[in-house]
């Protein structure tokens, strides 16, 4: 068999108006959908708890880790974004446009 696109590949580049068009059909809208609803959950909905380590140097740093996933109260749990000032919800657009910067 030869390479190259596929059919459906080809007849969505050939009744495409813009590039736009093209790239949906490539990847699907739902993807930017999942990454928005996985962004927001893991910033704002998903449990941590601030553990201390060492880096290989020796200095000290913070390292995250989640908590336990079925609700167990844990000490000292909180959100990621809890200590940030303003909060954004990440929208479908936010991440098409950041990966169209990337």
């Amino acid at each position: 068999p030869l390479a190259g696109p596929s059919q459906t590949t080809i007849a969505a580049a050939r009744a495409a108006v813009s590039l736009a068009d093209i790239f949906l059909a490539i990847v699907p809208l739902l993807f930017f959908e999942q990454v928005a609803e996985w962004t927001n959950k893991y910033g704002y909905k998903d449990w941590v708890v601030e553990k201390r380590g060492q880096d290989p140097d020796g200095n000290e740093k913070k390292q995250y880790y989640s908590a336990l996933p079925d609700g167990v109260p844990t000490p000292g749990r909180r959100h990621r974004a809890d200590k940030l000032k303003k909060k954004y919800k990440a929208t479908t657009g936010y991440v098409m446009a950041w990966i169209a910067v990337l």
